[in-house]
């Protein structure tokens, strides 16, 4: 009997299963963006972590982010104007009509969208060294985390809280980071307290994020996430 050959199997456990991406502090702090746009980047980034991926077709995104497509488009031009993503479309030639046509299309993650560049170089005219590593790096070394594409995926989540989750997940890439104070995130995000709230209670109830209060003496000093 001939023996037959078994393949080895790797499987990842938890909310990283489904597929993961990466976000840049720097995106998910750019004022530049609505809240929206962010949850878009951190959607497309999410399908993006294991290199080349097939892409859901806008139907799929719409229905994922629950939102409309004027809505959609309005908050993904910001994208496209900011210099963080691109698209083209692909062309292949079709035998039976003899000619090139358009396929699908085809969303580039610029890792180093000029704003940033501007911006490095702005900081660092004077320091040749530290500005080519900014440059060389991209965006990840001024701070990235992971974004699960099964948040992404939630229709439980209303498209403010996923971009709240974005924006959380930026922090979080080297392990425990310094968090920003409410007033940051709101700036950040462009929203009110009131919205901010509606969102993140959404997070808390379908236990993506914990949070934990730590008391000295007494007072409530530090709030940490997990």
């Amino acid at each position: 009997m001939i023996d037959k050959e078994f393949k080895d199997q790797l499987r990842i456990e938890g909310i990283l299963s489904k597929g993961f991406g990466h976000i840049a502090k720097f995106v998910a702090t750019d004022t530049d963006l609505t809240i929206e746009a962010l949850a878009i980047y951190g959607y497309f980034s999410s399908f993006a972590g294991g290199g080349d991926s097939a892409f859901p077709s806008r139907k799929k995104i719409l229905y994922d982010l629950k939102i409309g497509k004027e809505r959609y488009y309005n908050h993904y031009n910001l994208l496209l104007k900011e210099g963080y993503i691109t698209t083209e479309r692909e062309r292949y030639y079709h035998e039976q009509k003899k000619k090139w046509v358009l396929g699908n299309n085809i969303y580039t993650l610029v890792s180093n969208p000029k704003k940033f560049e501007e911006q490095a170089l702005n900081k660092d005219t004077h320091k040749e060294k530290s500005y080519s590593r900014i440059r060389n790096n991209g965006m990840k070394s001024l701070g990235y985390g992971t974004v699960p594409k099964a948040v992404m995926l939630d229709r439980r989540l209303d498209i403010q809280a996923k971009g709240i989750y974005v924006y959380f997940c930026s922090f979080a890439g080297g392990g425990d980071s310094a968090f920003p104070k409410l007033d940051n995130i709101l700036y950040h995000l462009q929203i009110s307290k009131k919205t901010y709230y509606k969102y993140y209670n959404q997070l808390v109830k379908t236990n993506y994020i914990e949070a934990e209060q730590r008391q000295i003496n007494g007072r409530v000093l530090l709030q940490s996430f997990k």
